[in-house]
């Protein structure tokens, strides 16, 4: 017998500067139009994407889909990184949607997105850890890591206006952030190097 397909979609309203929220008109109109089994969910503060993920893997989800920018679908997969009956997916609708083109979608979802999201072709990914976070596609130390963390408040919330300052944050620090020591060990290696920016994929 075959395990009905339950899709859950979890929308951060306010990534993309509310555009997300907006957007979740068709987040319905595509689970109507592909006729699927489906709850929309929005999340309300930080990380309860993955509270919500966890609950929806609890209740019979089969598949769990974040709606948004790389925030939310970080926070989506890391509540459930320990199902290996779960199916995840993304739809971007964020400001910085770097994770959706990794996987061959577009940086905002179009219908063909929707269609080949839909097509349920799902292959397996690592994902890394830094002390205790996972992380999926990236993670920037130095000059990235400043540029993203003067778009924070000092309680981890988005800034207002943080996408509009975004490029401006990019060109303040080009000019006037300076390279710094860093320290990594490798399967055993270690190296020290004073560096500008350094990434992990």
């Amino acid at each position: 017998m075959t395990m009905q397909k339950k899709w859950g979609f979890i929308i951060n309203p306010v990534a993309g500067n509310g555009y997300a929220r907006k957007y979740s008109d068709k987040v319905s109109q595509m689970a109507k139009k592909y006729d699927l089994d489906a709850s929309i969910v929005h999340t309300e503060r930080r990380m309860h994407a993955a509270e919500i993920a966890a609950q929806m893997a609890d209740s019979g989800f089969t598949h769990i889909i974040a709606v948004g920018g790389d925030g939310v679908i970080n926070e989506a997969a890391t509540g459930i990184l320990d199902r290996d009956n779960i199916t995840f997916g993304v739809v971007s609708a964020g400001t910085g949607n770097d994770f959706a083109p990794v996987l061959g979608f577009s940086d905002h979802f179009t219908d063909d997105d929707w269609h080949a999201l839909l097509q349920n072709d799902t292959i397996r990914m690592d994902v890394g850890k830094c002390n205790e976070h996972y992380f999926l596609n990236g993670m920037g130390l130095g000059f990235d890591a400043q540029v993203a963390t003067e778009n924070y408040r000092e309680d981890s919330e988005l800034k207002r206006g943080s996408g509009t300052k975004y490029f401006w944050h990019i060109i303040k620090n080009i000019l006037f952030y300076k390279e710094r020591f860093f320290k990594s060990e490798t399967n055993g290696y270690t190296r020290e190097a004073v560096t500008f920016m350094k990434t992990i994929g």
